[in-house]
C-alpha cells in the first residue's frame, strides 16, 4: 500500500485530478480572455472547444465540482462508517474515467455524448459506492450526499441534451452549482461550529436541525424552483427562498465567530468562504427578483453564478481540501505563508471577478480572474502534493 500511497484514500488521486485539471481549466480560460484583450476576436467555439463558454460552465461544474465532492465524500464517508470505500484498482479506474470524460469533451467537442454520458458516470458511479455504508449505519442525514451526486449526474445529461437550448446560459448550464453549494453549506454547519469549538472551548455553537435543512435542502429547492417555467416560482418563490437561506447562514455566522478565528487561518478561511457562497446566494436572489431591469439582470446573474462557483471552488473548497489533505497525512493543521498568500489571492480574485456588477464584462479582468485562480491551484498543487502522493507522516 506504501508504494501506491495516492491510491490509498480516496481524497488522494482526487484532489490531485482537482488541482491539475484547475491549473489547466483556469489557464485555458484565462488565456481565451487575454487573447481578446489583446484585440483578437473571441475564436469560434466550433474551431476551439475552450473558448466556448459552454465548456468552460461544464467543467466548472461537473469537471472541477464533481472532483471535489469525489475526495470529500468518499474520504468522510469511510470515517463516519469505518467500512472502506474503494480499493486501490476501483479508485484509479474512477479517476481515469473522470480524465477520459475530460479529454473527450475537450478533443470532441460540445456536441459530442461520449464525454457527457462518461462523465455523468463519475458522481453517480460515487453515489453508488457511499450510499450502502451510509444506509447500513443508518446514518440518514448523509443521504444528502448521494443524492446531490445523483443530481449532478442527472444535470450532466441535461445540460447536454439541453445544449443548444436558448435558455442553457440564463437557467440550465449553472443549474448543477446548486448541489454543490447544498453539500458546502451542509458541511459547513458541521465542521464551523466543530472546529471553532475546539479553540475556543464552546460546546453549543451547533445551531441543531433547522439550520441542517436549510443548509442541505435549501439548495434543492432552488434548484427546483429555478427549473420549474413559471413566473411565480422564479420570480417570487426562488428570490424569497435564497433570502431565507442567505438569513439563516447569516445568523449562523454571527453565532459562530469569535475573534480567536483571526488567528486561526485554516479556519478563517472557511468561514470566509461560507460567507461568500451566502453572498452569491443574496446576489442570484436580486438577479432572479422581477426589480431589475433585463440588462441588469443579465450582469447580476453573471456575478452571483460566479460568487457561487469562486465561492466553492476558489475559497470554501480549497480550504477544506487543505485541512482534510493535512489531517489524513498526518501533517501538522498548518497554513504556510505561500497558501495565506493563495487563499487572501483567492478572495480578491472572487471580488474582481463578481465585480463585473460595475463595470461590466471586461476581457482583461476576465483574464486576470482565471489566471489568478490558475495561480491559486498551482500554490496549493505545489504545497501538498507530496502529502497526497506519499505515505503518511505519522
Amino acid at each position: 500500500m506504501k508504494r501506491f500511497a495516492v491510491l490509498s484514500v480516496g481524497f488522494r488521486p482526487w484532489f490531485l485530478s482537482l488541482l491539475v485539471a484547475g491549473v489547466v481549466l483556469f489557464g485555458l480560460w484565462g488565456w481565451v480572455w487575454f487573447s481578446v484583450a489583446m484585440g483578437g476576436a473571441l475564436p469560434s467555439p466550433t474551431t476551439m472547444v475552450i473558448s466556448d463558454w459552454r465548456w468552460h460552465a461544464h467543467e466548472m461544474i461537473f469537471g472541477l465540482g464533481v472532483a471535489l465532492l469525489a475526495g470529500f465524500l468518499l474520504t468522510a464517508v469511510q470515517n463516519w462508517t469505518g467500512q472502506r470505500m474503494m480499493s486501490p484498482t476501483g479508485l484509479l479506474a474512477i479517476v481515469l474515467l473522470w480524465w477520459i470524460a475530460r479529454m473527450l469533451i475537450l478533443l470532441g467537442g460540445m456536441g459530442e455524448w461520449p464525454g457527457f454520458v462518461l462523465s455523468a458516470a463519475v458522481p453517480l458511479w460515487v453515489a453508488a459506492v457511499i450510499l450502502p455504508p451510509i444506509v447500513r449505519h443508518r446514518q440518514w442525514r448523509n443521504l444528502l450526499f448521494p443524492a446531490a451526486l445523483t443530481m449532478l449526474s442527472i444535470l450532466d445529461v441535461y445540460f447536454r441534451a439541453r445544449i443548444n437550448s436558448p435558455d442553457l446560459h440564463a437557467e440550465i448550464a449553472w443549474a448543477g452549482v446548486w448541489p454543490l453549494v447544498a453539500v458546502v453549506l451542509f458541511m459547513a454547519q458541521r465542521v464551523i461550529p466543530a472546529f471553532t469549538g475546539g479553540i475556543t472551548g464552546q460546546r453549543d455553537l451547533d445551531l441543531g436541525m433547522p439550520l441542517a435543512w436549510i443548509s442541505g435542502a435549501g439548495p434543492f429547492l432552488l434548484l427546483f424552483l429555478g427549473l420549474i417555467p413559471l413566473p411565480l416560482t422564479r420570480q417570487v418563490l426562488l428570490p424569497i427562498s435564497a433570502l431565507v437561506i442567505v438569513f439563516f447562514g447569516v445568523h449562523a455566522l454571527g453565532r459562530w465567530w469569535d475573534r480567536r478565528v483571526l488567528r486561526e487561518p485554516m479556519l478563517l478561511v472557511l468561514f470566509v468562504g461560507y460567507l461568500l457562497v451566502l453572498l452569491g446566494v443574496f446576489i442570484l436572489a436580486i438577479a432572479l427578483s422581477p426589480t431589475l431591469s433585463m440588462p441588469l439582470r443579465g450582469q447580476w446573474l453573471d456575478a452571483g453564478v460566479h460568487a457561487l462557483g469562486l465561492g466553492v471552488l476558489g475559497v470554501f473548497g480549497p480550504g477544506m481540501l487543505l485541512r482534510v489533505s493535512a489531517g489524513h497525512t498526518g501533517r501538522n493543521i498548518h497554513m504556510t505563508g505561500l497558501l495565506r498568500g493563495a487563499f487572501i489571492a483567492a478572495v480578491l480574485f472572487w471580488f474582481l471577478r463578481v465585480e463585473t456588477l460595475g463595470v461590466g464584462f471586461h476581457a482583461g479582468l476576465l483574464a486576470l480572474s482565471a489566471w489568478g485562480m490558475a495561480g491559486v491551484y498551482l500554490a496549493l498543487l505545489l504545497s501538498i502534493m507530496g502529502w497526497l502522493i506519499r505515505p503518511r507522516a505519522s
